[in-house]
């Protein structure tokens, strides 16, 4: 079983239709479902958590620093916390803006990937 979380943004609603297409079994976790990934605890037992789910704008990145920061860190924790006790492996959809960090939502983007360097080899994970 996989998890997308953020399955109504963009890239998650592409996603959830391929899988679907594929017949491959998954759940959907996401603010439009009242799934709030930085404030709930991730039940079940997945194999691959796909982590699209963060608040990608840059200007609330700016206005909202606090607000963006809950969302985008704490919701990694607790996917990187939830992998590590079932084992399951973390595909990460990171952004090109981590190579110029300009704003808090790069910054963010940054201190992801810096946490699944930090959580390997306990948790499988690939940022993208």
């Amino acid at each position: 079983m996989k998890l997308v979380t953020g399955s109504s943004g963009f890239i998650g609603s592409n996603l959830c239709q391929e899988l679907r297409k594929r017949r491959i079994k998954f759940e959907k976790a996401d603010l439009k479902n009242l799934f709030d990934v930085s404030e709930q605890e991730i039940k079940g037992k997945y194999d691959v958590i796909f982590h699209l789910a963060c608040n990608a704008s840059i200007p609330d990145s700016f206005n909202k620093p606090i607000e963006t920061h809950k969302n985008n860190i704490i919701g990694m924790l607790r996917v990187l916390e939830h992998a590590k006790k079932t084992g399951a492996s973390v595909v990460f959809s990171s952004s090109a803006s981590v190579y110029d960090l300009v704003s808090p939502y790069a910054i963010q983007k940054k201190i992801c990937e810096d946490y699944l360097k930090l959580y390997w080899p306990s948790v499988k994970s690939v940022a993208l």
